[in-house]
């Protein structure tokens, strides 16, 4: 028997101290939701000495859906402003190396840039220079959905009075009009405005050239002894004369902004990091997350042009416009931490919805680009769910059935050759380029041999049905029957009669005994294509497949001379003739979407040691998951190296959902 003799005092001593652990460790844990924790998880130093377009290796921070971008300066010649922009409206046009560059005399002596204190938080980018005299801080953030602020702070650090002559500079490297008007000075393209509105109005000399200008402050200022002032600069891009709105000033509301960014990011952070994920407390899993975040916010474009709708690019690094089967897993990554991110993403494809129900491969700021020739595999009704999960929204559940309803059925008229109930991928044009396109997969190895059927006059159809395909048709009928019994429309049993029928065909026909996996299979004579992709483990994502069947597929999955490679999961497998990991793009390299599909098909069947193994080693081993490097497209499975487009948002919406679930 153990006595306890505490005395009073005892007690309260050891109650205090508890109460001070536990005000420590809920420091800690809310400490973990400020993005002030995350600082540099993206080097976003760069120079930009293109003559034209932005260089693909380039990292760029952007956010509220704006069209153009800005990095840090890594030369000394651009020290005082921030690189850029970078317009997307233009195709990734660099407008300037530094279009606003301070300059400052104290006390009649130039100011001397030195290597500045360069961070970048979620949100926020900012540089610090400083000496004996005075300490120059330099903030910038984006206020909405076309402007960018920069705050600049200049503090006194000596015990007298400095005076302080403040000017800036900048110069044109586009083809563009230089103004000065409504105290602003006015970039006018071909295609777009750019504005920059400078503090002390009727207080500046303003100089244009052809193709640069000079802003000077008339007035010296003082700045007492260890006091500080701070004035705003506000950078505007419009896509055109229609977007522009004339005398766009919004600085009398500036501080406020800089407090709303601040508050907004954590509550991203703190969204995110709630979720938690099997690995919590891990600092490398929440970096990650974090970074995610940033590559997802950094490609947001707000409604503009022909597009109705905010929607996030690929990569604002290769591809602009917003691309199908992109969408639907940016919006359910966007569910976790920004929701109506998510329901825009998918609203903005819906609207070029076509009077058949198909949805197009890619909608882009001019309608005229927007690309029919295929769609993108049936993921729709999936991203639909996955917001719905996270906000309980009928009403979008309510907007979007009817739509996702048309695109489901569009599959089975126009993608179903003989009528099975079994689709295949195709096109509009009867090329097959555009049907490989349409599946997501453009050069897998399946597709080698693959030959076109004509369905009717505008759909023609790959000659094999695709495991892929029917698993995510099987997805959409559970999934528009849960939809239908919420919201009292009746079909709900027929979607469930439906989804039956559908996965005792998948799991008969499409699966093989012998060697436990999923092929494609012929549509005349239906014999398995017996060449083993990353589609094989789709059944798993779906839970089309058996307990025994999913057992089978995780035994291939788990083997290092096919899939369990150094980064695992390539999208063909290591000990083929055709793999080819450095430039097979789907015939070898790892993509992260369907890391996603593997590990969270593993989950879905209790295989969660495996599926823990498998992505801690992705994570371990693909360049970029350890330190400030950008996302990629894809890596090479045997090295880890990164491989294709820079920032790519499926890859980020990928991770941030298998470190958040």
């Amino acid at each position: 028997m153990i006595l306890f003799n505490l005395s009073k005092s005892n007690c309260k001593l050891k109650l205090s101290m508890l109460l001070i652990i536990m005000v420590l460790l809920d420091f800690k844990v809310q400490a973990q939701y400020k993005r002030d924790n995350y600082v540099n998880i993206l080097d976003l130093r760069s120079s930009l000495l293109q003559t034209n377009v932005i260089s693909s290796s380039t990292t760029l921070f952007s956010d509220m859906g704006a069209w153009h971008a800005y990095s840090l300066p890594e030369r000394q010649e651009d020290y005082g402003g921030f690189n850029g922009p970078v317009l997307f409206n233009r195709k990734g046009d660099v407008v300037s190396e530094s279009v606003a560059k301070i300059a400052l005399q104290i006390n009649n002596t130039p100011f001397v840039f030195n290597q500045p204190i360069a961070s970048f938080l979620p949100g926020m980018a900012m540089m610090k220079y400083t000496n004996d005299e005075i300490t120059l801080e330099q903030s910038l953030i984006f206020s909405d959905k076309r402007s960018a602020l920069v705050r600049n702070t200049i503090k006194n650090n000596s015990s007298v009075p400095v005076s302080v002559k403040v000017s800036w500079s900048g110069k044109v490297k586009v083809e563009s009009r230089l103004a000065h008007e409504n105290e602003q000075i006015k970039i006018s393209f071909p295609k777009g405005i750019y504005l920059m509105d400078f503090p002390w109005k009727n207080r500046l000399d303003v100089v244009i050239n052809k193709n640069s200008y000079q802003v000077v402050c008339k007035d010296e200022i003082t700045i007492h002894p260890h006091s500080s002032i701070t004035f705003y600069i506000q950078h505007s891009n419009f896509i055109n004369e229609n977007d522009y709105t004339v005398n766009y000033h919004h600085e009398e509301k500036a501080e406020q902004k800089f407090i709303d960014n601040q508050v907004r990011w954590n509550g991203y952070i703190s969204k995110a990091l709630a979720n938690g994920g099997r690995w919590p407390n891990d600092p490398l899993i929440r970096n990650l997350k974090v970074k995610s975040m940033i590559t997802l916010m950094t490609n947001w474009r707000s409604a503009a042009g022909d597009l109705k709708h905010d929607g996030i690019f690929p990569s604002y690094s290769t591809f602009d416009g917003f691309w199908a089967w992109d969408s639907w897993k940016h919006a359910a990554a966007c569910a976790l931490f920004f929701p109506e991110l998510g329901k825009n993403n998918i609203r903005a494809m819906f609207d070029y919805q076509d009077k058949d129900g198909m949805i197009a491969d890619c909608v882009f700021l001019n309608s005229k680009d927007n690309n029919y020739r295929d769609s993108k595999p049936p993921l729709a009704a999936w991203a639909v769910w996955e917001v719905y999960k996270k906000t309980g929204d009928l009403l979008f559940l309510k907007e979007m059935f009817p739509k996702l309803v048309r695109y489901h059925h569009w599959w089975y008229k126009n993608r179903d050759h003989d009528q099975n109930g079994l689709c295949e991928f195709g096109s509009t044009d009867g090329s097959r380029e555009a049907a490989a396109w349409e599946s997501g997969m453009d050069n897998a190895v399946r597709y080698d041999d693959a030959l076109m059927l004509k369905n009717n006059n505008k759909a023609w159809s790959l000659n094999q049905e695709s495991v892929d395909l029917n698993s995510f048709l099987y997805l959409e009928k559970l999934l528009l029957a849960k939809m239908s019994a919420l919201l009292s429309i009746q079909g709900s049993e027929d979607y469930f009669k439906d989804a039956r029928r559908l996965k005792k065909m998948v799991n008969t026909l499409m699966y093989d005994k012998v060697t436990g996996y999923y092929y494609d299979i012929k549509v005349a004579g239906k014999s398995k294509i017996l060449l083993e992709g990353t589609e094989g483990w789709h059944p798993l994502w779906t839970r089309i497949a058996s307990l025994d069947q999913a057992s089978a597929v995780a035994k291939v999955m788990a083997d290092t001379t096919r899939f369990n490679t150094y980064v695992p999961f390539p999208t063909f497998p290591a000990n083929q003739s055709k793999f080819d990991p450095a430039h097979g793009y789907w015939r070898g390299p790892v993509w992260l979407d369907q890391v996603m599909f593997g590990i969270e098909g593993l989950r879905n069947y209790h295989q969660d040691k495996l599926a823990d193994q498998l992505l801690m080693k992705f994570i371990n081993h693909a360049e970029g998951m350890r330190d400030n490097k950008p996302i990629h497209e894809n890596y090479n499975p045997l090295t880890g190296d990164s491989l294709g487009a820079m920032n790519f948002s499926w890859s980020a919406a990928a991770l941030l959902r298998l470190l958040c679930e």
